[in-house]
């Protein structure tokens, strides 16, 4: 799952939650600010594997394909703007057991293992102080990565001499 990928299925979650509807977008750093109250995401702070790596092959039709599935989880840093950025950030906390928002993670195949400190970020700008508000949450995911090897179903062998001319032809045919 991609960064994007992953801020796609959490958007919809987060504005649920705090009701920050159309105003939750990725973190990036050069990209302009919205006027208003708002929530940047940035779905993989860090991450790591945990668990077993499953591998499942399937050598039908003589390809071989194979499907390797390991378990995620992911740090996702969320800070918040404007407004009330504090209680903002506090609506996230233990918000997995909410029905809704249980069942959309569910929907989306995201487990929620769990809430950072909120941190209050609030800070001094142009003489006026703007509520700001950071935490993190561990999500976590399975990763999907498939490859298939192609079966060499026939050789062609041919032999010649010096002057390129051919001695012998042969196809080896499995």
């Amino acid at each position: 799952m991609t960064r994007a990928e992953l801020f796609e299925k959490l958007r919809p979650i987060i504005e649920l939650i705090t009701g920050y509807d159309g105003a939750v977008i990725p973190a990036d750093p050069n990209a302009p600010a919205p006027s208003g109250a708002y929530c940047s995401v940035e779905p993989m702070q860090s991450v790591r594997t945990i668990g077993q790596i499953v591998v499942d092959a399937n050598g039908q039709n003589r390809d071989v394909d194979t499907e390797v599935r390991s378990q995620k989880v992911a740090t996702v840093s969320i800070n918040f703007y404007r407004g009330d950025a504090q209680s903002a950030a506090n609506t996230l906390d233990r918000c997995n057991f909410r029905p809704d928002v249980s069942m959309a993670l569910f929907r989306e195949n995201i487990g929620w293992l769990g809430m950072g400190p909120v941190q209050n970020l609030n800070s001094l700008v142009s003489g006026n102080v703007e509520s700001r508000a950071q935490t993190t949450v561990q999500i976590s995911y399975q990763h999907v990565q498939q490859s298939t090897v192609n079966a060499i179903e026939s050789v062609g062998l041919e032999v010649q001499n010096e002057d390129g001319e051919t001695i012998y032809e042969y196809d080896i045919i499995s």
